[in-house]
């Protein structure tokens, strides 16, 4: 049996904690997120390492909202619509010219507005956004980039 090869971890710092991406060879790519410090990031690198280690990667060790990049929770260009600081949707005018970039590659595959919806929903509570922040944004969002994709859109209010 060969060597295995060791996963690579990075912590990553948001406005709202900590998050770990962890990539291992021939695998997707995977975050983890809602660490409060980078120390509780680091201990649970640890955690997973050691359990790696030992052939236990099904156990609790992983936070409950561990996502798939790979799978497309949400586009890797979304992130970069929101502000930093205020997490506003493309209020920003450099947020504003990636939302337009996205909006490009959305209309270029097709891309229907409950699937953008469900994307700006599943990254802001990934963000740890409250409910109202995560409703206004998707409203913004809405009004932005619906016209010009694809499927039914619920009434523009």
């Amino acid at each position: 049996m060969s060597a295995m090869t060791e996963a690579i971890y990075r912590v990553i710092h948001t406005r709202l904690g900590f998050k770990v991406e962890i990539n291992r060879p021939g695998e997707v790519i995977q975050l983890a997120d809602g660490f409060r410090s980078e120390d509780d990031a680091n201990a649970w690198i640890e955690e997973d390492k050691r359990l790696s280690a030992i052939g236990d990667r099904e156990t609790p060790a992983a936070p409950p909202h561990l996502r798939q990049i790979g799978e497309r929770a949400y586009d890797p260009k979304l992130p970069g619509c929101f502000g930093v600081k205020d997490g506003l949707f493309a209020v920003h005018p450099i947020d504003a010219n990636r939302a337009f970039d996205w909006l490009a590659e959305l209309r270029a595959r097709g891309a229907q507005w409950s699937d953008v919806r469900a994307q700006i929903e599943r990254y802001l509570r990934g963000q740890g956004a409250g409910e109202a922040h995560i409703a206004e944004q998707v409203d913004r969002a809405k009004r932005m980039l619906s016209p010009w994709l694809y499927g039914p859109v619920e009434d523009l209010d």
